[in-house]
């Protein structure tokens, strides 16, 4: 029999066991992006004729058979389905969002730059991007916001049109000698 206290007890624990894995983070990391929905931006539904067939015996690039049923499509449709259904969802959830809280919009805007400072900190302990970490960091001191992730994809070149004039600074432009 158990009575009233040991109850009492065990309904105490079982909350706190259950708030043991809760995050208390601040608002604007919310405005990002859930990990499944992000990735390239395709507007078109790939047309499946476009694509190569597989023959019988075939596997994508010389891989394992991993059980799957690629339907007899090369992986490239596949990856290009996905891009383009990840486009659509982001769409719904967008829409959702703003139909939930009407501030959305400001709130992902507003957030832009902590999210992304928060990406370039968690980058920091890898040792990889430190040079173009440091880019993105010189961009912000001088009050240039560049995404962080355009600046790790492509990079910042220092554009050169002459001599005397001031550098401009454009997110993957290609520096050029000005004789060209």
């Amino acid at each position: 029999m158990v009575n009233a206290s040991d109850s009492e007890e065990c309904r105490f624990q079982n909350a706190n066991a259950s708030r043991e894995c809760a995050s208390a983070l601040p608002r604007w990391v919310a405005s990002q992006l859930p990990e499944f929905l992000r990735g390239a931006a395709r507007e078109t539904r790939p047309d499946r004729d476009c694509y190569t067939d597989l023959d019988a015996g075939d596997t994508p690039g010389g891989a394992l058979d991993d059980g799957l049923d690629n339907e007899g499509k090369t992986e490239l449709y596949w990856i290009h389905l996905m891009e383009y259904e990840q486009t659509q969802l982001r769409k719904v959830y967008a829409a959702r969002m703003r139909q939930l809280r009407p501030e959305w919009d400001v709130e992902v805007k507003e957030g832009a730059l902590k999210v992304d400072f928060l990406g370039a900190v968690s980058r920091c302990g890898s040792g990889f991007y430190l040079g173009r970490l440091e880019q993105w960091a010189d961009a912000i001191e001088r009050k240039e916001y560049l995404p962080l992730m355009e600046v790790l994809r492509v990079g910042i070149k220092k554009k050169k049109t002459n001599a005397s004039a001031a550098k401009s600074v454009t997110p993957g432009t290609l520096a050029l000698p000005s004789c060209i």
